[in-house]
């Protein structure tokens, strides 16, 4: 498998940041202060304009219900899996 197969769509990460907050009624500033990232981060993150780390995108997730899976796009499942 060559590594351009694991690159992240940040257009399909970015909406569906914004599609978890709008879910959860967050402002980006909740939501960031929530997640423990900046609210000029996530703004830009939801543009697609950066890519979140994986610590931000595991307290996004959280924050939002959501498995970090299906931020990435890996999923179409949004709830996360139980241990």
């Amino acid at each position: 498998m060559a590594i351009d197969e694991f690159d992240v769509d940040l257009q399909a990460l970015s909406m569906r940041l914004r599609m978890g907050r709008a879910a959860k009624h967050l402002t980006q500033t909740e939501a960031a202060r929530r997640a423990k990232i900046s609210q000029a981060a996530l703004s830009l993150q939801e543009k697609g304009t950066s890519e979140p780390g994986a610590i931000a995108i595991k307290h996004l997730a959280a924050v939002y219900g959501v498995s970090s899976d299906w931020l990435l796009g890996l999923t179409d499942v949004m709830e996360p899996r139980c241990p």
